[in-house]
């Protein structure tokens, strides 16, 4: 039995790190990848230039942040003011989550919209290349944690306790 958990256990470790392994290998050729992608557009063959992305201007950023707050007090203004209206409860909600789904909407086309859509991608693949622990570990390691939090909590109500005896022995010698 002993050897069978062993086997299990070094069967398990191996395939983790052949996963960990194939996920750097995938990042590598990832970032090999890119590396032409980016030199082919700094030096174009042939003498004709790739049509790069024009940047968006700061002022076009400005004017969707403002669309974005606007859309948000709005949402807040608008649910206040229906309500002391007497409009339906669903109204108010409909109103209220659109004007939240526009404003979603909006931030997203922003650059900081963009550049949190990319975190959150770069994210999910990063969360795929994780070596997840086995039940086994999760649960020893939970174990582990509530026993050290059941001796910390007897320890500081002991000295809880030793402290009150103290503060009380302390102020009926006083008098």
């Amino acid at each position: 039995m002993a050897s069978t958990t062993a086997q299990e256990k070094e069967r398990k470790r191996k395939k983790r790190q052949a996963q960990a392994e194939k996920a750097k290998a995938a990042d590598t050729q990832n970032t090999a990848a890119a590396a032409p992608a980016a030199s082919d557009a700094a030096a174009p063959q042939g003498g004709k230039k790739k049509a790069a992305a024009a940047p968006r201007s700061r002022g076009a950023d400005i004017v969707m942040w403002l669309v974005v707050w606007a859309s948000l007090i709005g949402a807040v203004a608008g649910n206040y003011m229906m309500t002391h209206q007497g409009v339906v409860l669903y109204q108010r909600i409909l109103f209220v989550v659109g004007c939240c789904v526009l404003a979603l909407v909006v931030f997203l086309f922003t650059s900081l919209g963009k550049r949190t859509v990319k975190f959150a991608k770069d994210s999910r693949n990063e969360l795929r290349r994780v070596t997840w622990p086995t039940k086994q570990e999760t649960v020893q390691t939970s174990v582990v944690v509530a026993i050290v939090v059941l001796i910390v909590a007897v320890g500081l109500w002991f000295f809880d306790i030793i402290i009150s005896w103290l503060v009380s022995t302390f102020n009926a010698w006083l008098g």
